[in-house]
């Protein structure tokens, strides 16, 4: 499955199309609205003028808009500044073979509520070229 966002660029009348993979991977072209066609100013690196400049840094900060929402340590801060502003507890970090594995206890019997870890796709679907 591929999810397909369009996105309209405030700095000119150019849309870009950002295509997200079930398997993670971004890709995206930028179109003007006039004609319909690619903006493909947006791929040559050596091109400097101000305007292509200016949909380049837009683009790319949708970009970065789309990874901050959407990838797994974004969404694990999201999830742990949820249960902080909710309930006010922090998370622990109990296991010395994965650090980055955040416990969320109850406070008076210590017992957890919550845990937040990494987990290889494959060891979901069973399928190990699953990454």
């Amino acid at each position: 499955m591929t999810i397909i966002l369009e996105v309209p660029l405030k700095s000119a009348n150019f849309l870009a199309k950002i295509r997200i993979s079930s398997a993670g991977k971004v890709s995206g072209n930028v179109y003007d609205l006039d004609t319909g066609e690619e903006y493909l100013l947006l791929r040559v690196e050596s091109n400097t003028g101000s305007f292509s400049a200016v949909v380049k840094a837009e683009y790319r900060t949708i970009l970065q808009d789309i990874a901050g929402k959407c990838f797994v340590k974004a969404q694990a801060d999201r999830i742990k500044d949820e249960i902080k502003a909710r309930y006010g507890d922090e998370p622990d970090f109990p296991f010395k073979k994965f650090p980055d594995y955040a416990v969320f206890r109850n406070p008076q019997n210590r017992k957890w509520y919550g845990l937040l870890m990494a987990v290889l796709l494959g060891k979901l679907t069973g399928d190990e070229k699953d990454k």
